[in-house]
């Protein structure tokens, strides 16, 4: 599978939803558990589609790799909790353990 540069043997990695907060350092944020934030945009591949996870115009945007956005809100947290239709009507959080990270 390619990764986010289009190149073969990108390092793509699995992680779970724990450690996903960890990586976005939402320990370091605890007056903000309503709506941590986003400290690391992303790419990431589903199903061998790939999308990204990123900030645009004050939002928070899950995109596919064309930059159509799917699924938008200024509340981090409910963003990843919220059901994509795209998806099947499955949130980014109850994915999480299925999509390959590029590392």
């Amino acid at each position: 599978m390619p990764g986010a540069d289009g190149h073969r043997n990108e390092n793509l990695i699995k992680i779970t939803w724990n450690q996903f907060q960890e990586w976005q350092r939402w320990d370091e944020f605890r007056d903000r558990s309503d709506n941590p934030p986003m400290t690391v945009d992303m790419t990431f591949f589903y199903l061998d589609r790939m999308f990204h996870l990123d900030m645009i115009n004050h939002e928070y945007v899950i995109l596919t790799a064309d930059w159509k956005t799917i699924a938008a809100n200024k509340n981090f947290l409910k963003l990843v909790n919220s059901p994509i239709e795209e998806w099947n009507g499955k949130s980014f959080h109850d994915l999480v353990e299925e999509f390959l990270f590029v590392d």
